[in-house]
């Protein structure tokens, strides 16, 4: 199972230690925001002083089912008894983590245009604002669940000897995500880039990154091991870097072309969301201190 001990540990020596570079929100705060109340199980109108989690995962074979369950108001919608493991599991998460709410696309946005419209235009608030985003980075649809909280996953055994404590080798996360649903689908691009803090929950391990450093759970290192590691040590991170840019989009205005090339790559079921699931992304770089607000070709 998921060791929770060391995901709260990733969690709060980013928010104790890290500061701006990991914890500024973007002003003004997300308008009509709906959350998952993880303890009641209704879908609650988000107050100013809610902490949040989000989820980023793939909707699969769901996808049409998830749509119709949207044409309706969520506000103080009950969640039904069962619903797919993926959105079961991170309210477990949530919890596991010690926060209340959870903002899930397929429950917290109507699918009235309106709203619909206004929430994509607020993609990039949404996921920055959250304390961190849950990424399902395993299976290829919301009923798979996340790997060590609702199904057990492959153990990997630990040897110690002295005070050494000797483990496989994982693949690094490049590798362990380069393949899977979640790194291929369009509109899951802008939510791990516009979140500052990710936990990802692979077949294989779970791994969280913020812009300040990334973890794996098999290297169970205290505050002060990573923060000197970062510094001193190819071990902090697998040897590795991270799998997203440091400073989110980007710093630069022509870092857009890079964001687009790597969006284009990626699948969508219908065409004519395209523009849709990169709204947040062009949000953004509306919002930096030299913004763009026109792309040729993409208004």
């Amino acid at each position: 199972t998921v060791d929770f001990d060391a995901a709260r540990k990733w969690l709060t020596m980013c928010l104790e230690h890290h500061g701006d570079a990991c914890g500024s929100l973007i002003r003004p705060a997300t308008e009509n925001l709906k959350l998952i109340d993880c303890q009641t199980r209704l879908v609650v109108n988000a107050k100013k002083e809610d902490d949040y989690l989000a989820l980023s995962y793939t909707w699969g074979d769901a996808g049409e089912v998830t749509r119709k369950e949207q044409q309706q108001d969520v506000s103080f919608l009950q969640l039904p008894i069962q619903f797919p493991e993926t959105i079961l599991d991170a309210i477990k998460v949530t919890q596991q983590l010690g926060y209340r709410y959870l903002w899930v696309d397929a429950y917290c946005v109507d699918r009235t245009w309106a709203d619909f419209h206004d929430q994509l235009r607020q993609m990039d608030a949404i996921y920055h604002n959250a304390v961190l985003t849950i990424v399902g980075a395993a299976g290829s649809g919301p009923r798979y669940g996340l790997p060590g909280v609702g199904h057990r996953r492959r153990a990997f055994p630990q040897v110690q000897i002295g005070q050494y404590s000797l483990s496989p080798a994982l693949p690094v996360p490049e590798i362990d995500t380069r393949n899977c649903a979640w790194a291929t689908r369009a509109w899951t691009f802008q939510e791990g880039l516009l979140s500052t803090r990710r936990l990802l929950f692979t077949e294989e391990q779970v791994y969280f990154e913020c812009r300040r450093h990334h973890c794996t759970e098999i290297l169970d290192l205290t505050v002060a091991d990573i923060e000197k590691s970062r510094l001193t040590s190819p071990l902090q991170g697998v040897g590795h870097k991270g799998l997203f840019p440091v400073d989110g989009c980007g710093k630069h205005p022509w870092d857009i072309y890079s964001r687009i090339t790597e969006y284009s790559s990626r699948e969508l079921s219908y065409e004519g969301d395209i523009l849709n699931g990169i709204l947040g992304v062009f949000r953004a770089f509306e919002r930096k201190q030299h913004p763009i607000r026109h792309f040729w070709g993409v208004p």
